[in-house]
């Protein structure tokens, strides 16, 4: 008796969705995890929206759903807020900018300080952040 080509059928139509399906899983499972270890971005602004909708997921990882409906969720969860537009970015401060230089790096000369404010500022402008 020959065996079934695995290429052709219900045997391939399976194994290619469940390995789809694994796939996907996988990379939701990195996304939550990921979300789950991230601290808040200091230098965003959070937008004064009413989020339109919430990802909602498991602290483990197993489970993820959107909901538009803040009761849904429940404890031993956690939730992303989803808006229509993303939050608007301010420039970061003197302050902050010295701060993320002295952070990342080492022995940084007065002229250096004002390069790395400068290529900041372009930085910023070149994605649209203004005040």
């Amino acid at each position: 008796m020959d065996k079934p080509r695995l290429d052709q059928g219900s045997d391939y139509e399976r194994g290619f969705i469940d390995g789809m399906m694994y796939q996907t899983q996988t990379s939701v499972d990195k996304a939550v995890n990921r979300m789950a270890q991230q601290e808040p971005n200091k230098d965003v602004e959070q937008s004064t929206d009413d989020p339109v909708a919430w990802m909602v997921y498991t602290k483990d990882g197993m489970s993820v759903y959107v909901t538009d409906n803040p009761a849904d969720i429940l404890e031993g969860q956690a939730a992303l807020p989803l808006f229509t537009s993303p939050p608007q970015r301010k420039p970061l401060t003197k302050e902050r900018i010295r701060q993320i230089v002295a952070e990342n790096v080492e022995g940084v000369t007065v002229a250096e300080s004002v390069y790395f404010y400068t290529v900041a500022r372009a930085i910023e402008a070149a994605h649209g952040i203004k005040e």
